[in-house]
């Protein structure tokens, strides 16, 4: 299971970034060039701050997943669009990605140290991936009682 779980983090991370970089047009760029895994450890965070530790770990996980997937994609795409619309240099797009990861890393930061300690733990493991927890059963169908 660890090693099927590798495997397939390998293959979306690869698909990810050349799907990134066919759309931009730039062989460069990298989702975490321009601040896509700052904006997401930020959403994390903040979704911790508001709900609290406890009610984070008990949002269902499938639902956080598509959630997830669905901010991401939405605000990636109002910070990318704009800038591939006016054609702007690819250096201006660059500045423009880092500013935005340091902006975002800096409201993590900031967010993590205003929630409690027992809070800060529950970020920090939702932060870092863990292949001795996969779960070989988690399914989109609704469990049956």
């Amino acid at each position: 299971m660890r090693l099927a779980g590798l495997v397939t983090v390998a293959t979306a991370i690869g698909v990810s970034t050349v799907l990134f970089q066919t759309i931009t047009g730039n062989r460069i760029l990298t989702p975490s060039i321009m601040g896509i895994d700052a904006l997401y450890m930020f959403g994390q965070t903040a979704l911790i701050f508001t709900l609290g530790g406890l009610g984070f770990a008990s949002l269902d996980p499938r639902l956080k997943f598509l959630a997830d997937v669905g901010l991401l994609m939405a605000l990636s795409l109002a910070l990318v669009l704009p800038m591939l619309k006016a054609r702007l240099d690819m250096t201006l797009l660059l500045l423009a990605g880092v500013v935005a990861g340091v902006l975002f890393r800096s409201l993590a930061g900031l967010l993590s140290r205003l929630i409690d300690p027992n809070d800060f733990s529950i970020a920090q493991v939702s932060s870092f991936a863990s292949f001795t927890a996969i779960r070989p059963r988690t399914s989109w169908r609704s469990p049956r009682s």
